[in-house]
């Protein structure tokens, strides 16, 4: 998901919660290269990694997980095959 911010302030400790087929998740994974190991692997979530914007900045990418969400690529693949 991409995130935006308005304005020329820097905002810290941003607060985010998907809600999908009824179901909440709080926790999720900023796409910083701060947040990045060697293999581009997130490292930790907004727990340990909140989500800040610098005054410069306008756009994030953050990431929710869970066993209740379906894949990007799936959905996709089901909406252009008749599906969704």
């Amino acid at each position: 998901m991409v995130v935006g911010k308005t304005g020329n302030a820097a905002v810290e400790n941003v607060s985010l919660r998907l809600t999908y087929n009824g179901q909440n998740y709080p926790i999720f994974y900023v796409a910083d290269p701060a947040n990045l190991d060697s293999a581009f692997t997130l490292i930790h979530s907004n727990v340990g990694y909140p989500l800040r914007f610098a005054a410069s900045e306008t756009l994030k990418t953050v990431y929710f997980f869970g066993d209740g969400l379906d894949a990007p690529g799936r959905l996709l693949r089901d909406h252009r095959h008749g599906g969704l």
